[in-house]
């Protein structure tokens, strides 16, 4: 169509369809004029928006926010791996990476994902996801399990691990077999969950308008039980002009880029227009891959916008806070020499070092692995876009001052759009 010259050039077309590589390709092509509206990512997105109350990880896990550290492992279950469960994993993984100690390293998580075609979806997810072969398996932080809702194998997967479950989301493509899963789980958590242990909540898909009112009616069945059951997806609350069109997400996330072009000396703010033609331009990157290379930073900017509700719950701030400081960053020290409060510091380091924990799984869920040598002596600069590898994808103490700086500005942009106009913030 857009090749019919039936449209003119600042025309876009929106077109639902899933984001598969050859949609990548053709969006890319089109930059500008055709955008792929996936309902499954702006399902799973709903949550990552915190649309839907207590839907962010940091909800369901012991938080020492006196040093902004998590001290519990988050549990997961995603029943039905199609599309929208596929997202959920990649959501569930990188909101659920916090640091566990002062060193920034990463505090325990299990994602079980069910799916009785799992077999054949493994071998595509692990050719999107390379790093999977490293990350699931037995005693790993995912386990992909080939299995039907209905068989005996899932009853004793959900009883030996039904006590310390916090988080499930259930997305099976059927609306009716969704609730009968949804309330054969309550049910067990009913039974065998002490009302002491960590929160717990449902999260279900819905795809058929038409059962909203059975959904809802099953919600208020379990209020009295203290079982949280929630829908997610609806139809009607995705495809919006503010959601599509006007892309509120994309356009409150720009303080993220120009707090990365206050950490990093060489950039300098541009406009989101501007920065793909600068993509283009740039020697290692090219026309072939400059909208590849945007779509990734873009992501990572409104990830930090939708990320602000965890560092906040992390560092245990809220809206009585009278004032707070928040200082630049040394290139050489950090914050290891700045003269404000020892705890605070601590923070607001553990918080970075969270930013970068989720920075790192994001980039694992996108594809990309650690650069190895070979790949490293071949590439300018931190990414290879060709290869899909980063040289930053390491643990947080193993990064220098200067790359830590983009993790802590992140941070900083985060307290000050939260607490601004609330408390006082003293930027300095």
């Amino acid at each position: 169509m857009l090749e019919t010259g039936l449209f003119q050039e600042n025309t876009t077309l929106y077109c639902a369809a899933r984001k598969t590589r050859l949609s990548r390709l053709l969006e890319e092509k089109y930059a500008g004029q055709l955008k792929i509206v996936d309902d499954s990512r702006i399902a799973v997105n709903s949550l990552k928006r915190g649309d839907v109350a207590h839907s962010y990880p940091i909800d369901y896990v012991n938080i020492n926010t006196e040093k902004a550290i998590v001290e519990s492992c988050f549990t997961a279950l995603i029943i039905g791996f199609g599309t929208t469960g596929q997202d959920a994993l990649r959501f569930l993984y990188e909101f659920s990476a916090f640091p566990k100690n002062e060193k920034g390293e990463k505090s325990p998580v299990k994602i079980h994902a069910v799916d009785h075609s799992m077999n054949e979806i493994r071998g595509n997810l692990l050719q999107e996801i390379p790093a999977l072969e490293r990350l699931e398996g037995k005693n790993k932080e995912i386990e992909l399990h080939h299995m039907d809702v209905g068989s005996q194998t899932f009853f004793d997967l959900k009883k030996s691990i039904i006590k310390d479950l916090n988080y499930v989301i259930i997305a099976t493509g059927d609306d009716e077999r969704n609730i009968e899963i949804a309330s054969q789980l309550l049910e067990m958590a009913y039974q065998y969950k002490d009302n002491t242990q960590q929160p717990f909540k449902v999260f279900v898909r819905l795809y058929k308008e038409e059962n909203r009112e059975r959904f809802e009616s099953a919600i208020e069945v379990y209020k009295p039980f203290s079982l949280s059951l929630a829908l997610f997806g609806a139809t009607r609350l995705l495809y919006t002009e503010e959601l599509i069109i006007n892309d509120e997400i994309q356009k409150e996330s720009e303080v993220f880029q120009r707090s990365y072009c206050e950490a990093n000396p060489n950039e300098t703010y541009a406009p989101l227009e501007a920065r793909l033609e600068q993509e283009r331009q740039n020697p290692q990157v090219g026309p072939l891959y400059a909208y590849r290379s945007l779509e990734r930073k873009e992501g990572q900017n409104k990830a930090n916008q939708m990320h602000v509700y965890t560092k906040i719950r992390l560092m245990g701030l809220n809206e009585n806070y009278q004032a707070v400081v928040l200082p630049k960053w040394d290139k050489e020290t950090g914050l290891d020499f700045c003269d404000a409060d020892k705890t605070w510091i601590a923070q607001l380091t553990h918080a970075s070092a969270c930013e970068h924990l989720r920075w790192n799984a994001s980039h694992l869920m996108m594809g990309y692995v650690t650069m190895t040598d070979e790949v490293g002596k071949q590439t300018e600069g931190t990414c290879n876009l060709r290869k899909k590898q980063h040289r930053c994808i390491v643990p947080w103490n193993e990064l220098n001052k200067q790359t830590q700086s983009y993790d802590y500005y992140v941070v900083r942009t985060s307290v000050y759009q939260y607490l601004k106009g609330k408390a006082a913030v003293e930027l300095k």
